[in-house]
């Protein structure tokens, strides 16, 4: 039987797990900046002209739709990832390995923020640790195997030392750390075949590129606030706020605000951030002006928070942070929106269109955000060859 044609020296064996691969990394399915902003421009228009209610709640449905397909697209990316682990890696993936290596490292870093989020008695050490040390190391190609096998062991045994609540998390990293090894493993052997370099720049690279993005959102998250405050969706104001939370500083089960990335957030400010929080939660303000109020100083903390975590401490992992971080925004985002299309039949046309100004500065930002998102997430990645010439 003939062969089928495939991309050069990717072996029939492989091809539906590259094809699946390359449209998970590479393309976030029917998610373009072009769409983004259509969608946008119709919802605005049919606001604005008081066109059917039935067009603006499929609008809606549609950004929501977006939102859960590029979550969707992070989580094939991983799964596909970890199914490469049980391949043997082929000539024709070594176009692919530096992005899957990548990838994987970033996409499991995050899930080790949310195991020590829960359990904070393992030890911040250990966290600090993983984050700032093991997980770089990994991607240094001054290494060898043996070095990094090495320090993935002492990582483990690191938590062996742990107690109580600590016995959860080792239990649940172990897997994890047999995951790592696999990986370096695997990379090392391409590596050694291919005589290619682990480009340390590219993730560095990140960090440059995504500053915009950093001061998109946070300026988001403002504007998110206020979004919620003019359109009086006090139900799920609270919600709006921790998901913006969840990528900038997060709380634990023991209600103490962490700074999951590099403890750059002075305590003064986290305990000013809380505490805000607490009263908006817990008793909104009678007088609109002062509720708005309220409101802006809590965004004014949040961007502050925010901003400490942009330099030189950031890590690979921020990338999928801030990919997560859209996401969040944008789900809360068509929440409001789902509220205000349901309450258009209850409230007089100037009510609705007095609101709209906040509504049209809040699409710009988000115009601006997602286009940065689909821009940085389709970046082709491709290893640099080791030369050999003296």
């Amino acid at each position: 039987m003939e062969r089928p044609s495939l991309t050069p020296n990717i072996p029939a064996k492989y091809a539906s797990t590259h094809t699946a691969l390359q449209r998970a990394i590479s393309k976030p399915p029917t998610l373009t900046s072009s769409d983004i902003a259509h969608t946008l421009e119709n919802l605005a228009t049919y606001m604005n002209s008081g066109k059917s209610q039935v067009d603006l709640k499929a609008g809606v449905k549609d950004l929501n739709d977006r939102a859960v397909a590029i979550d969707r697209s992070l989580t094939t990316t991983e799964n596909l990832l970890i199914a490469l682990l049980d391949e043997k890696f082929d000539s024709g993936f070594k176009r692919e390995l530096e992005s899957v290596v990548e990838l994987f490292l970033v996409s499991h870093e995050a899930r080790i923020y949310r195991r020590f989020l829960g359990y904070p008695s393992a030890g911040i050490e250990c966290h600090i640790e993983f984050v700032d040390n093991v997980v770089p190391m990994l991607s240094n190609p001054a290494l060898s195997k043996a070095d990094k096998l090495a320090r993935v062991q002492k990582f483990k045994e690191s938590l062996d030392k742990s107690v109580g609540p600590a016995d959860e998390l080792r239990q649940r990293v172990e897997k994890l750390t047999s995951g790592l090894q696999g990986v370096v493993a695997r990379w090392q052997q391409a590596v050694d075949k291919y005589h290619m370099d682990v480009v340390v720049a590219r993730i560095q690279d990140y960090d440059t590129k995504l500053k915009s993005l950093d001061v998109t959102i946070g300026d988001l998250a403002t504007k998110i606030a206020k979004l919620a405050v003019a359109l009086d969706v006090t139900s799920t104001f609270s919600a709006v706020v921790k998901n913006v939370g969840e990528f900038i500083p997060e709380w634990t089960d023991d209600n103490v605000l962490f700074d999951v990335v590099n403890l750059g957030v002075s305590r003064t400010t986290l305990g000013d951030v809380k505490n805000e929080l607490d009263e908006i939660y817990t008793g909104f303000d009678t007088q609109e002006a002062e509720r708005d109020d309220a409101v802006t100083k809590l965004g004014s903390k949040i961007k502050q928070a925010h901003a400490s975590l942009v330099g030189d401490n950031r890590t690979a992992n921020h990338a999928l942070w801030q990919f997560k971080a859209v996401t969040r925004v944008w789900s809360s985002i068509s929440t409001d929106l789902q509220a205000s299309a349901d309450r258009l039949g209850k409230e007089d046309e100037h009510l609705l269109k007095a609101r709209l100004e906040t509504m049209s500065e809040l699409y710009k930002s988000l115009i601006l955000a997602l286009k940065e998102y689909d821009r940085l997430f389709t970046v082709s990645v491709r290893p640099t060859v080791r030369s050999w010439n003296r």
